[in-house]
């Protein structure tokens, strides 16, 4: 649902019989902000869980915000099936960075979910944290 945003939205339209002028939402971005709305505001809920501080976790949810917002964005796949001229790099590499980030966000939810790992969003900062409060780390090398 979230990497076919624009498809799903207009094929819930159309299941629903709305049309574009008697919609409450007529814009395809609806979905891609709601649930990366969604996305950050979870990253930040399970940041400060893990005890992050507030500012922290809120910098960690709106990064994962916007890198959801990216890979949730409206853009029309039907473009993808159309010979596009040369000049068109510009779509195709947004269309590459949408891949990326919905592939690094199944990932760390991936990770999150199946394994169990509290920490999946916050790797570097729990690693920084570790090796601060480890007695047997000698500073003196």
């Amino acid at each position: 649902m979230g990497y076919f945003s624009r498809e799903v939205y207009d094929g819930l339209r159309e299941i629903a019989h709305v049309s574009p002028l008697t919609a409450w939402v007529n814009n395809p971005w609806f979905l891609p902000l709601a649930l990366s709305y969604v996305v950050g505001r979870f990253v930040r809920d399970k940041g400060v869980s893990t005890g992050l501080n507030a500012v922290t976790a809120a910098y960690e949810g709106i990064g994962f915000g916007l890198v959801a917002l990216v890979a949730f964005s409206a853009l029309p796949v039907s473009l993808l099936m159309a010979l596009l001229p040369s000049n068109a790099r510009i779509l195709y590499l947004g269309y590459l960075l949408k891949l990326g980030s919905f592939v690094y966000l199944v990932v760390l939810f991936t990770r999150y979910l199946v394994i169990a790992d509290e920490n999946a969003f916050f790797g570097s900062y729990v690693s920084h944290r570790q090796s601060q409060q480890d007695p047997d780390r000698d500073i003196n090398v």
